[in-house]
């Protein structure tokens, strides 16, 4: 009676190892989005995986054909966890103070105690900035300043635009200044989630892009839903080819397929460590991340002490590499730019910064842009007109200068330039010795190369961006004005 008892039991116990292991694999996959519920077991992989043996001695017990059944299922269920690789880990060399950063992110679950905490956690480690998420919404900026005396830039989001109470307040807490941040919310009515997205600029002159973000926990086919609707934002946010450091509360673990889905490698392997629920590394979970892009290097990862909350913080430094002495990090938004345009206007000459320059003095350059950006900055020589000056006036205004030249258009980006180009060539190449040309880049691309620039007073470092979603694609923020 015992006997059978206890075989039951094991049965029984067997029937549901193999169905957690089923429900894992069908989560590897990634068929079905959402990937509810399965994805929740999937979290716990590293828990699961403590039954192998058990099923592989009673697989290969019962019949050499269970046991290979058996061996298949385990590699289909840890297969993703075994084999991840998607991380870089800490070199421990040394780093430049100019070209490192150190960031502490905490999940601080509403617990005010924890903010000296994690302060005092932040100095030993000399971090330069610090996210948090879970905040109070009626602690105000002038809290965090009492508490993070050292960090003079500090934004602190617990409202949308529109009113809406956010579902995690979030702060970002910095040594260095930072651009307007830039905030994405999701369309949902009650505590949506959002994305904070802003550049800061190390004292290297190297520019990065920053992003911090908490999504519903997914512990509903509506929340997995609304988590991975910011992964997909995070995904068209992100550019590859810039140098970004994204960092939050995930609600995910690594080795899921909704994890791979954004951007950029994690800071450190994340297999063997856990940051909620505060239990260890036997039954807590990975689920708060750095993930960076591929220029930036790790130097040191690690989850840190308790603050008070059920996450541990977690903390990075992080090391930009350097650009080649004399290379310009592209910025890619405007590169893609560049090659719509070019598509549009084929039968335009779009010449690049560096062409250009060897055109020598020869060149006669016209700004198309309005009279507010010219003032700003633009380029030495350079005779503004505007976007719609038709044919006919530019002929009898310019073609005594323009007469055996070359002709350069150019204005933000190069789609004013491109269009007045268009307009003009078929007039222009009757004129003797001409040759018209746009700008690739515009004056954007001009500034981003360090070229010279002037105003009415001499030379500048500013350039007018023209509005906020044209003025991300000029790599350095600070040196944007709209007078």
């Amino acid at each position: 009676m015992v006997k059978a008892a206890i075989s039951g039991f094991t049965n029984l116990v067997v029937l549901a190892y193999v169905i957690v292991l089923f429900l894992i694999a069908i989560a590897n996959t990634g068929v079905f989005n959402p990937n509810w519920p399965f994805e929740l077991f999937a979290s716990f992989s590293r828990q699961v995986i403590i039954g192998i043996p058990f099923l592989l001695i009673l697989g290969f017990r019962a019949s050499k054909l269970m046991g290979l059944f058996s061996t298949t299922l385990i590699l289909l269920a840890f297969w993703p966890l075994i084999l991840f690789s998607e991380y870089k880990l800490g070199s421990y060399s040394d780093c430049q103070a100019d070209q490192c950063i150190g960031i502490v992110f905490a999940n601080i679950r509403n617990q005010e105690k924890a903010l000296p905490i994690v302060n005092v956690i932040s100095n030993e480690h000399d971090v330069d900035i610090i996210g948090l998420s879970e905040l109070s919404p009626i602690w105000t900026d002038k809290v965090l300043s009492k508490y993070y005396p050292d960090y003079p830039y500090i934004y602190q989001i617990s409202m949308a635009p529109d009113g809406r109470e956010l579902g995690s307040t979030m702060a970002l807490i910095s040594k260095f200044p930072f651009s307007e941040p830039e905030l994405f919310v999701e369309d949902y009515p009650r505590w949506p989630r959002s994305v904070i997205s802003t550049k800061i600029r190390l004292q290297s002159d190297d520019q990065i892009y920053i992003f911090m973000t908490h999504p519903r926990i997914p512990l509903s086919l509506a929340g997995m839903r609304r988590r991975n609707l910011i992964f997909d934002k995070l995904g068209s946010l992100i550019s590859t080819d810039e140098n970004f450091i994204l960092f939050g509360d995930f609600n995910t673990v690594p080795w899921t397929p909704a994890f791979s889905k954004i951007p950029g490698k994690r800071a450190g392997d994340p297999r063997l460590r856990s940051t909620w629920f505060k239990m260890g590394r036997i039954l807590g979970i990975p689920i708060d991340h750095f993930k960076v892009s591929e220029n930036i290097d790790v130097i040191q990862s690690a989850e840190l002490n308790d603050v008070g909350s059920d996450h541990l913080p977690i903390y990075a430094k992080l090391k930009i590499r350097s650009e080649p002495e004399g290379q310009i990090m592209q910025n890619s938004a405007l590169v893609k730019t560049q090659e719509k345009i070019a598509k549009r206007f084929q039968n335009v000459n779009h010449i690049d910064r560096q062409s250009v320059s060897d055109l020598g003095d020869r060149t006669v350059y016209f700004d198309v842009r309005e009279a507010g950006e010219y003032n700003v900055s633009h380029i030495q020589t350079a005779i503004r007109i505007d976007p719609d000056l038709s044919t006919a006036e530019f002929l009898s205004r310019y073609e005594d200068v323009i007469s055996g030249k070359e002709v350069v258009f150019y204005c933000s980006v190069g789609m004013r330039s491109s269009a007045m180009a268009d307009r003009l060539q078929s007039s222009l190449k009757n004129i003797d010795g001409v040759r018209i040309y746009n700008l690739k880049g515009g004056i954007f691309g001009w500034h981003n190369d360090r070229r010279p620039l002037v105003d009415t007073a001499g030379k500048t470092e500013f350039v007018h961006p023209y509005d906020p979603y044209w003025g991300r694609m000029i790599n350095n923020s600070n040196l944007t004005r709209y007078k």
